[in-house]
């Protein structure tokens, strides 16, 4: 079962910070992630996982080079 989880933001823009997210989890390939207004950055040399990600009018997804995404809709 895919679960949602919330970019917040609390502090900063690291999608790898567990203090940035609706689970006080960092997302994983069974989570739908959900981008609204805040700006994420995956940073270099870091890997992210979702399952989906959605992203909302306004909001900012970046991927620095040397970053890693994964998606996994399954």
């Amino acid at each position: 079962m895919i679960s949602d989880n919330y970019f917040t933001g609390m502090l900063e823009d690291d999608w790898n910070k567990n203090h940035n997210w609706s689970s006080k989890r960092v997302p994983n390939l069974c989570e739908k992630v959900i981008i609204s207004g805040d700006p994420v950055k995956v940073k270099t040399g870091m890997h992210a996982r979702a399952a989906f990600i959605e992203t909302e009018t306004g909001s900012l997804f970046e991927t620095e080079a040397g970053a890693v995404m994964s998606i996994n809709p399954d």
